[in-house]
């Protein structure tokens, strides 16, 4: 079996819910920093897992994978069978539990990262579009947003705060080459409700619920930034002891801000100061909606939150009952799992 070895799809996607997989994008990222250059790593910087042997046959490169993907925290039920890409169709190897999946042509440096001796994953535009082919509108938004986000999902755990692993815009840009690859359509749609800078899951929630299409439940509501940064005014420098807020979700055309506020948010110690910032905001002129974990974890009350998001936001409320089922099918699946979530210390 040919080396080095490309993981692809579903493989990709699942190394990218390692720490192993941001260890190393934050070891690249620093080696760039010091030399100056894009982000790199030399062999040194890589473990080996056993793919550089000479001959070793196939079955036995995919076991090597295998073992790594589980070591490092890939469930094992998983990682069993391993989807690799090969750049035409005589590269195909035959062998159990390898899946092999054809590019089309030459694989370029500019289209992996290295994450062990022998062994690269497709980057993450290439990523993005692959997992158009398999994963449905909703999670491809999803998926999108945790590439862009402030956070990763290891498996077993709740999420872990990190550096981007991308943007929109690099993903946009990257999907662009892919023109005529399968899955490129969808994830050109897919891209359009996705944004930058979400720092949890419940924040990427939020965002869906506004930005994602009429069809899947969403608002679809484009005109936002999250995380927006709001700077206080000296003239408000009485009333908090802030310089600036940041805001979940904020149109800045209707100077709405929307923001989640979990049960991290409502402990004792917090509340004063989150009070003190909505109050601020208003002062400022901003129209700021809160929506809760109950809010979220109850259908109608889900929907008159969002009913208000979408009056302040100037957007036409639809009382259609298969709009409702929608976004009643979209709330269900942002928060499936996630309204207890909190960073890993």
């Amino acid at each position: 079996m040919d080396i080095p070895v490309v993981l692809s799809h579903k493989t990709a996607w699942l190394l990218r819910r390692t720490k192993h997989f941001a260890d190393m994008r934050d070891r690249a990222r620093e080696r760039g920093r010091q030399c100056g250059e894009e982000p790199f790593l030399e062999d040194d910087d890589l473990p080996d897992i056993g793919l550089r042997e000479y001959g070793a046959p196939a079955h036995a490169v995919v076991q090597r994978i295998a073992d790594a993907l589980v070591s490092w925290g890939v469930p094992a039920q998983d990682a069993a069978d391993v989807d690799v890409l090969v750049p035409f169709h005589n590269d195909r190897v035959r062998s159990r539990h390898l899946v092999c999946h054809v590019h089309g042509g030459i694989v370029g440096g500019e289209n992996v990262v290295p994450v062990a001796r022998g062994l690269l994953s497709v980057e993450d535009a290439l990523c993005f579009t692959q997992a158009a082919t398999w994963m449905d509108r909703r999670a491809l938004i999803e998926f999108g947003y945790e590439l862009c986000g402030r956070y990763y999902l290891p498996f077993g755990q709740s999420y872990v705060e990190h550096d981007p692993f991308t943007s929109k815009l690099e993903l946009s840009q990257g999907v662009a080459r892919f023109r005529g690859t399968r899955g490129v359509t969808a994830a050109r749609t897919a891209l359009a409700s996705v944004f930058d800078g979400a720092r949890s899951p419940m924040e990427t929630a939020l965002a869906m619920m506004v930005t994602a299409p009429r069809s899947l439940g969403g608002l679809a509501y484009r005109h936002v930034s999250l995380n927006h940064r709001i700077d206080v005014p000296r003239a408000f420098s009485r009333c908090t002891s802030s310089t600036y807020y940041e805001i979940d979700l904020f149109s800045p055309t209707r100077s709405v801000g929307v923001e989640y506020d979990g049960e991290a948010h409502g402990e004792t110690s917090r509340r004063g100061h989150d009070a003190e910032r909505l109050n601020v905001l208003s002062l400022m002129g901003y129209d700021m909606k809160v929506l809760t974990s109950v809010q979220f974890a109850h259908q109608l009350n889900m929907h008159r939150a969002m009913n208000a998001v979408a009056q302040s936001l100037g957007i036409k409320v639809d009382r259609a009952a298969q709009f409702q089922k929608r976004q009643d099918e979209l709330r269900r699946f942002v928060i499936r799992g996630w309204l207890d979530a909190r960073p890993e210390s």
